[in-house]
């Protein structure tokens, strides 16, 4: 339970979606001062952002400033988002329904699983820190920045958001030359997306330790819990039972208790001499003693340590052997004075 993961599992890219506004991204960034929070929504394919204020993260909050959005831009297929409690209400589930919107969670204490929406809050948060630094207007300076952020190219699809959105480019202070919109844009996008991701994808697993993880259903494992102390151990001691794997994503139970998280969370159990979940369960219980039996335990010990001393015979030393010539000590005389007696 204590030992170190084996290994880490690829990485597992994601397809660019088939279009625009086909499928976005979600989640809150803050809280920042006077408890305002930034509500994020990228469009996965354009990498085009959307940035609210807001000063509560409830499903109400969020509901109204999506339909601002959806309004704009119009009404996403899918909708991926942490597990945040504004996305697993009652109420926000009810409202994706309604729209016909396909809800995708990542799975818990997993953030990679948004990461387009992850990445993009570290510039965000950046201008927004250096502005109040520099005693600037926050807004104003988060306006700039998402023009600037629109109209730039990204590292991966080589446009810029607005022109993969707009299939134009919007116009900042900066010059720039109009050309004619190019019908193979986005066949060139797409074959880039595919190229630069297949090459993370391979640096990224050629610098780190990768296994596909043979977990399976009915399998046992230990997973990964939160350091309490310096005595507490990486993973939970007691193991799970795989009840469900979908790719990634593991479910498990414990005495009727299911979670779910990323297989990175999860380790293979095995069981030492055949031992079954029950039997380590049992093993576990009986490992811990009461203080009662602790002491008897402790006084039947001293017990059997008096009972182990040699006995003395009346006071008669026995003879166990030759011993060393006993000192001859003599009296001590000093400036003609018995200082020893």
């Amino acid at each position: 339970a204590n030992g170190p993961n084996s290994h880490q599992e690829p990485l597992r890219m994601t397809t660019l979606p088939p279009q625009p506004r086909h499928t976005v991204n979600i989640d809150f960034c803050g809280p920042f001062l006077g408890g305002s929070y930034l509500l994020v929504i990228i469009d996965a394919y354009s990498r085009f952002p959307e940035v609210e204020i807001v000063s509560s993260t409830s499903a109400k909050s969020t509901i109204l400033k999506l339909e601002r959005i959806f309004a704009t831009h119009g009404i996403p297929k899918v909708l991926k988002s942490d597990n945040g409690p504004p996305f697993q209400s009652h109420e926000f589930s009810l409202y994706l329904k309604e729209l016909g919107i396909k809800h995708k969670p990542s799975s818990p204490l997993w953030p990679q699983g948004n990461g387009q929406a992850e990445n993009f809050m570290k510039p965000l948060v950046k201008a927004v820190k250096s502005a109040h630094h520099e005693n600037k207007d926050c807004k104003r300076e988060m306006f700039k920045f998402l023009l600037n952020y629109r109209a730039t190219p990204h590292s991966t699809t080589g446009k810029s958001p607005s022109e993969l959105l707009y299939n134009r480019k919007i116009q900042t202070k900066l010059p720039q030359v109009t050309v004619e919109n190019d019908s193979s844009l986005h066949q060139e996008v797409k074959e880039r997306d595919e190229r630069l991701k297949k090459n993370q994808k391979e640096y990224a697993d050629s610098k780190r330790r990768v296994k596909c993880a043979d977990i399976k259903k009915s399998d046992l494992v230990l997973v990964r819990q939160p350091k309490a102390n310096k005595m507490s151990t990486k993973y939970d001691p007691i193991p799970y039972e795989v009840t469900n794997r979908r790719g990634n994503r593991i479910t498990a139970i414990r005495n009727g208790k299911y979670i779910t998280r990323n297989i990175s969370f999860f380790k293979k159990y095995h069981p030492r001499h055949g031992r079954s979940l029950e039997s380590t369960e049992i093993m576990d219980e009986e490992n811990y003693s009461s203080d009662e039996d602790v002491h008897e335990e402790h006084e039947q010990y001293d017990g059997l340590r008096q009972n182990d001393r040699p006995r003395q015979n009346n006071g008669q030393r026995q003879d166990d052997g030759p011993r060393y010539p006993a000192r001859e000590r003599q009296r001590v005389y000093r400036y003609g004075n018995n200082i020893y007696d």
